[in-house]
């Protein structure tokens, strides 16, 4: 049986070894992170230093709207994404004045569809 000593030494070595676990995975997700950010479609026409890059959030109004496979109303994608209304808005407005996204008005209200010149996201 160990020495107490040796016991409390066995434990600060797991909590060391821990926290170093932890601490180097915290460092691959900042990794995984910037690649991923980097990677992210870049807005046509947008000059370097403004704001070139789509957004998460955007990119999950875009794929919802791809998945839905037709004109979606404002709620709709609101519901399909998680989003409150004026967020969802502000991002289709952004989305439309890039070219990501269509506006049609119906009978029914305004509908939002993806251009059918964005690729697979």
């Amino acid at each position: 049986m160990p020495k107490p000593t040796n016991l409390a030494n066995l434990r600060r070595l797991r909590e060391t070894t821990q926290r170093l676990y932890e601490l180097e995975i915290a460092d691959l997700d900042r990794q995984i992170k910037a690649i991923e950010s980097a990677e992210r479609p870049r807005v046509p026409g947008v000059r370097t230093g403004q704001s070139e890059r789509i957004e998460d959030n955007q990119l999950a109004v875009l794929r919802a709207m791809q998945a839905a496979g037709e004109p979606l109303r404002a709620g709709q994608i609101c519901e399909l994404v998680g989003g409150e209304q004026p967020s969802v808005a502000r991002w289709l407005k952004s989305l439309a004045k890039q070219g990501f996204v269509t506006v049609s008005g119906t009978r029914s209200g305004t509908r939002y569809a993806v251009a059918k010149e964005v690729p697979k996201l």
